[in-house]
């Protein structure tokens, strides 16, 4: 159930963020261009 939980919030649209093409965790700013990695709690860290 958890690995589901975890799969629906991978696959989610957020705003402002894109996903990285090739790595499930990692997320580009629109806004800045930077990098990101999404944590378990769902917020981004650099």
């Amino acid at each position: 159930m958890a690995n589901e939980k975890n799969e629906s919030r991978e696959m989610e649209k957020i705003e402002g963020w894109e996903p990285h093409p090739t790595r499930k965790n990692i997320y580009k700013n629109l806004k800045t261009g930077l990098l990101y990695r999404r944590r378990e709690s769902g917020s981004f860290d650099r």
